[in-house]
């Protein structure tokens, strides 16, 4: 679980840090962090088991698939499904965003034979190397995570002394004394 929530405090941090600078709607920073959980919807496979799903759907079915790219892209796209037809492709896009995130972050973990597992299947079986920085169980990660969500909290809310939370082309300047645009008294 450490693992978990560290991927949605590493997301809500992007997200909160490119709303903030008008790179993504503020309403969209929670869809990136249900995207962060995608990859980890493979972790099912500890209660149902694949001969159980493959026996309701009637194919072959294995829970690891959905922590690879072509897992997550179809995970992605069922749950984009979940929104009005107008905003599917950027519900889609930013829910990739998350688990690719999520993904960049597992190459990290370290593991026994040095190498990540093959992310990017199916589109290659290749196997980038593991950056063996951090063990899926360590705590540091996860009070790094909640430190940056923290920061980008206090940034994005305007509880940084001298910076204006509001997402840029929405911050106030100059005489605008009312907040509304206008010059005022």
């Amino acid at each position: 679980m450490v693992d978990l929530l560290a991927h949605v405090l590493v997301a809500y941090t992007t997200g909160a840090v490119l709303a903030w600078r008008g790179r993504l709607a503020p309403a969209w920073v929670p869809v990136l962090m249900v995207g962060a959980v995608l990859p980890d919807l493979a972790k099912a496979g500890q209660v149902v088991s694949p001969a159980e799903v493959a026996a309701l759907v009637g194919v072959r079915f294995q829970w690891l698939v959905l922590h690879r790219l072509g897992g997550v892209l179809l995970v992605a796209g069922l749950g984009a499904l979940l929104f009005e037809s107008g905003r599917r492709r950027t519900a889609w896009l930013v829910l990739v965003a998350g688990a690719v995130e999520h993904l960049l972050l597992d190459v990290g973990v370290v593991r026994a034979g040095g190498v990540a597992p093959p992310y990017l299947y199916p589109l290659s079986w290749w196997q980038p190397p593991s950056a063996g920085l951090y063990l899926s169980s360590d705590l540091w990660p996860l009070a790094l995570a909640t430190a940056l969500a923290a920061g980008a909290w206090a940034l994005t809310t305007g509880r940084v002394p001298g910076v204006d939370g509001r997402p840029e082309g929405t911050r106030r300047t100059g005489d605008d004394r009312r907040g509304d645009g206008r010059r005022g008294e």
